[in-house]
């Protein structure tokens, strides 16, 4: 499996970090994203960035293969707005719902393990979950 996007690997650099959350979402669930930003990931303990933050949530969005121009422009904006998603370009766009989340998670658990070493605990949710 491929790294993410260079632009998209700054996310859960905290050093406090208690959890690193991914939230598996297909590219064109924009609403859903959204939603989330709008509601949990609002608490003053979430944050990609944020010293405070304790708890570090992240977007694992399948981007690779030829993706719709309008998709692409979508998601690289959304991306450059929010610095909460992790581009994957190792999984097309456009999977199945089958293997599309089961790739998605793989690639997560497995980018998790080498770049995020320093949260105990790391998780993965859906995009239409709420915490």
């Amino acid at each position: 499996m491929t790294a993410p996007h260079a632009e998209s690997a700054a996310p859960c650099r905290q050093r406090e970090l208690l959890l690193a959350l991914g939230t598996v979402s297909p590219p064109e669930h924009r609403v859903r994203r959204v939603a989330q930003r709008n509601s949990w990931m609002q608490w003053p303990n979430v944050g990609v960035r944020g010293a405070a933050a304790s708890v570090c949530a992240v977007f694992i969005v399948r981007s690779g293969g030829a993706a719709p121009r309008g998709l692409g422009t979508q998601l690289a904006r959304e991306r450059a707005a929010y610095g909460d998603m992790l581009l994957v370009d190792s999984i097309a766009w456009n999977e199945s719902r089958v293997r599309g989340p089961t790739l998605s998670l793989s690639w997560w658990l497995d980018y998790a393990s080498r770049e995020l070493t320093h949260a105990p605990f790391v998780g993965k949710i859906d995009d239409d979950a709420y915490l």
